[in-house]
């Protein structure tokens, strides 16, 4: 994978320079101040700087802190520190800004509420919510009363469905009231009535309701206030002349290339449990997003739906479980890290040489936060889902900002053909959302509870989400589409409770490594001194120091453990943006830090600044200023594959009283074997005239089940094989063995297999079930289980691919899958390693003979079913179907383990047969040969 940076960064910086005093700062410093804090301004608009000290304590360190972050803190907020595009040259250059700063305006999002039309008008148009579906006689649909998201209902009718699904695109109320005279007779009083109705309850929105995207709301509506302190400020800097040095990225692809191969995957708890809760609810169908995030009707998400008390009683209950001590899993580059550290020597991790292959990729384009330290970048932060997150809401500036950002998304776009990228627009938070203000970057958008300035916008009843290989994939109906959600802003998602909203934001961080980098205190917590990292010419991390309790207390202790540990040079206290910059050399700066200490139950930790006059940027007048710099890097490589929609199969259901009788028999995981032999088989054995061919599927949702399903000969007598079955049950369901017995409507997989394949698949679920009944009667302990599942999995992938190649690629993407899915680290590996070094010792010895007959026609029925495959990857899916049922039959619990296992020993199996294929038949290994004979 080769990265490259785009041709262009941006460069933050502070108000104020360095070298500059409170003294000549302090009336500029008073009108930032106003913007920040309206309250803190009244105490000191008439205020000149010789008084400051006729203040509070806390007073004057609230002024000390405002003229900190103006000097040091280069991210923007009002007038406090301004953003510059930036070229990238090819050499030095010096670099000089405009001291200057023009401050661009625009009217709090926090008042568009004052603003809002009251009534539509003619010329309007109007759209319908994009969260509303249709659930029997009912329209649902997320609104937001009060700041808060809720899933509500209302009863549908013919005319608001009509309305509904006529303003699935923009519509004038012209041609609203149009269609409900045509086909309804309604007037156009009584038209308008109803979509003011509709409008207030927000089934529809208006177009003079606010966007989020696009050309600013104020703006489009022609809304103008003039110029305030309260307003929304972004402040911009010309540069006049000179360019960053590309000589000084010049490691930074190697560093980035060592991250990847050295950064874990990530892990995103709430996404592994819907992909979890979906795989054994809807398996490999398409479902609706809209009623996928029901929680009724679908699975919710992250528990977003339970109401505010429940959820605070579920995170004290979480807090409970916690342990206190603190787990860490350690890794080759964690013992290399904590040697150095043990060691007290100096670290650069170029000197670790990395083992195995790369494990996560980074994002098609992503962000490298920096500052420059004696020529050396200073990594702050690298990562992130898109590069246009942290750039996104500079697009407000101009033209030059869009059309970076624009590049930005081509890339993305283009990397991945036939996937569809799209903006999510979304807004709930008044002064917080200003930041969600952006251009629209993306060839698509989804709007949530706003309107829409894009031509087609797309609708929650629009997309699909399916699980496909261990994945959450989404889908658009209308495009037959792959699509992949994008929010180019630096808004923190987890904030919301919309449930969809967060769900699309994690699904955009699925199959790409977000947090690119190293840092010492993740790895190791608390410890008291951390130091410094690098990587050839770059700092990847700055040493730190727990400041102790004992050094808090006043200024005197403070002087003596800086002194003691050395430290002379300036350090940041605070976390993120709102970190404070200390000179230990300043009294002041003392004062302030022991006023930062004050009451802080959490740990202080200081860190090295890195800064040094000479990589600071100078204006016209000779100020210094501390840069901070937001390069973009990319790299071409396919992230998501192409996922068309699947042909819509019409749907197959059978209710009881129908040719398909289907029973749900709750009982325990250890006795369902015991069940199927006793009571299931022998019934339906002393039944078999009435039945043309019956299966069953274990199941655990809501709990542990069997899945009987039976197909009748004469529909009329289903009634007195459910009498017999229910009679061989009575008696394990009066002591407890079968808590319960349930009679359910069949839905035939025809979206996953087809409508033409059901009945070939339907008979292959019945002779394995067969097959398998045969095999666990057969079966001493779980070792000869896992060598029949073996021999079972390795006939079935030879019946498919003729090649060992083929088959030794199959297996090695199936474990790939699940171990994705299982998050299956070098610990997991290793174990499953010394597993099939002790089964692989057994594989030789003789085991069961199988009943011929069933055996083969066992066989040709699965060739039957892998023969109507329409082409290699349908033959692939086929086949990783019906060995995942297989296995779900002949083990009663944990199936999806014992699946990845079976998976990484058939690997083992067919890499073992490969290497040897060109030996003698007697030279083999023994343990390869499997010895399973058929009997007549």
């Amino acid at each position: 994978m080769k990265t490259k940076n785009f041709d262009q960064l941006i460069c933050r910086t502070p108000a104020f320079g360095a070298n500059q005093e409170l003294e000549q700062c302090w009336p500029a410093l008073k009108k930032m101040i106003q913007q920040s804090s309206p309250a803190f301004y009244d105490l000191i608009q008439n205020l000149e700087h010789q008084h400051i000290g006729s203040l509070t304590e806390r007073a004057q360190f609230t002024i000390w802190k405002y003229f900190n972050r103006a000097k040091y803190r280069a991210t923007p907020f009002g007038s406090f520190a301004a953003v510059s595009l930036m070229e990238i040259g090819h050499g030095p250059s010096q670099i000089i800004l405009n001291q200057r700063m023009i401050d661009h305006h625009w009217i709090d999002w926090s008042t568009r509420e004052a603003h809002l039309p009251r009534a539509i008008s003619p010329a309007s148009e109007v759209l319908t919510n994009s969260s509303t579906y249709f659930v029997a006689d009912q329209v649902r649909y997320i609104k937001l009363a009060n700041g808060i998201f809720e899933l509500t209902s209302v009863d549908s009718s013919s005319e608001l469905r009509a309305v509904l699904d006529h303003c699935r695109t923009k519509r004038s109320p012209g041609e609203v009231f149009e269609m409900l005279q045509q086909h309804f007779g309604l007037a156009r009083t009584a038209a308008l009535s109803l979509l003011d109705q509709l409008i207030e309850n927000q089934l529809l929105h208006h177009d003079g309701q606010p966007n989020i995207t696009g050309k600013d709301y104020f703006k489009r509506l022609g809304i103008s206030t003039g110029p305030s302190p309260s307003d929304y400020i972004i402040a911009q800097r010309a540069i006049l002349s000179g360019s960053f040095d590309a000589r000084l990225l010049r490691d930074l692809p190697d560093w980035i290339e060592f991250c990847t191969v050295n950064s874990r995957p990530n892990n995103n708890q709430d996404l592994s449990d819907f992909i979890r809760s979906f795989s054994q609810r809807f398996e490999d169908r398409e479902i609706s997003l809209s009623k996928a995030m029901d929680p009724e009707i679908g699975i919710g998400y992250g528990n977003l739906e339970q109401q505010q008390e429940t959820r605070l009683a579920n995170d004290l209950k979480e807090l409970k479980k916690k342990k206190t001590n603190i787990q860490l899993e350690y890794g080759e580059l964690q013992r290399f890290l904590l040697k150095k550290i043990i060691a007290g020597d100096s670290i650069d991790l170029a000197g670790y040489k990395p083992k195995g292959d790369q494990k996560a990729m980074p994002a098609n384009t992503f962000s490298v936060v920096f500052h420059l330290y004696q020529n050396r970048p200073v990594i702050e932060n690298m990562g992130g889902t898109s590069a246009n997150a942290l750039l996104g809401r500079f697009t407000m500036l101009g033209q030059d900002f869009e059309q970076y950002a624009k590049e930005i998304a081509g890339v993305e776009t283009s990397a991945n053909p036939d996937v569809l990228f799209f903006d999510i627009a979304y807004h709930a938070e008044n002064k917080v959302d200003n930041i969600n203000r952006r251009r629209q970057l993306y060839p698509h958008e989804l709007s949530i509870l706003n309107w829409s300035t894009h031509p087609q916008p797309l609708s929650l009843s629009d997309i699909l989400v399916a699980v496909e290989n261990g994945k959450t994939i989404l889908k658009s109906k209308k495009y037959g589409k792959r699509i992949m959600p994008r929010i180019p802003s630096a808004y923190n998602y987890t904030r919301s409770d919309l449930a969809v909203f967060r769900f699309l934001c994690d699904v955009q961080a699925q199959e790409v490594q977000v947090d690119l980098g190293i840092d010492l205190t993740n790895l190791f917590p608390r410890l008291e001194e951390y130091p410094r990292v690098n990587f050839r010419g770059i700092i990847v991390s700055p040493a730190k120091w727990m400041l102790p309790r004992s050094a808090q207390d006043n200024i005197e202790n403070l002087v003596a453990w800086l002194k003691e540990k050395n430290i002379s040079d300036r350090f940041k206290v605070g976390h993120s943006d709102q970190q404070l910059c200390i000179d230990p050399r300043d009294k002041k700066d003392l004062w302030a830090l022991c006023n930062y200490c004050r009451n802080r139950a959490a740990d202080i930790y200081l860190t090295e600044a890195l800064l040094e006059e000479k990589d600071q940027i100078v204006d016209q007048s000779a100020n210094t200023y501390c840069p901070q710099y937001i390069a973009s890097y990319y790299h071409d490589q396919q992230l998501y594959a192409p996922s068309p929609t699947k042909p819509q199969e019409p749907t197959a259901l059978y209710p009881p009283g129908s040719k398909w009788l289907y029973l749900e028999i709750y009982v325990h995981p250890s006795a369902t074997n015991s069940l199927l032999f006793s009571t299931i088989n022998g019934t339906l054995s002393k039944n078999r005239n009435m039945l043309k061919k019956w299966f069953f599927i274990r199941y655990t949702d809501p709990s542990a089940h069997i899945r009987l399903r039976l197909e009748l000969k004469d529909p009329s007598k289903g009634h007195v094989l459910l009498f017999a079955i229910q009679q061989q049950l009575q008696p394990q369901m009066a002591n407890g063995f079968v808590s319960e017995l349930a009679i359910r409507t069949y839905t035939k997989e025809t979206q996953r297999y087809g409508v033409k394949r059901m009945e070939l698949v339907e008979k292959f679920f019945a002779l394995d079930s067969a097959f398998v009944l045969q095999v666990l009667k057969r079966t001493k302990d779980n070792n000869q289980l896992m060598r029949s599942a073996l021999q079972s999995m390795q006939w079935l992938c030879q019946l498919t691919f003729k090649d060992p190649v083929d088959q030794l690629s199959f297996a090695k993407k199936m474990l790939a899958i699940f171990g994705h899915e299982i998050h299956l680290g070098p610990q997991g590996y290793k174990k499953l390693n010394a597993d099939f070094k002790l089964i692989s010792k057994t594989l030789g010895s003789p085991m069961h003979s199988l009943p011929k007959r069933l055996t083969e026609r066992w066989k040709r029925s699965f060739l039957r079913v892998i023969h109507s495959a329409e082409d290699s990857a349908r033959t692939g899916q086929l086949l990783a179907d019906l060995i995942h049922l297989h296995i779900n039959r002949l083990f009663y619990d944990e199936q999806r383990a014992h699946e990845t296992i079976a998976y990484h020993h058939l690997q083992r199996i067919f890499q073992i047969t490969l290497a040897v294929k060109d030996l003698p038949t007697q030279t083999i290994p023994q343990q390869l040969q499997f010895p399973m004979t058929s009997e007549r």
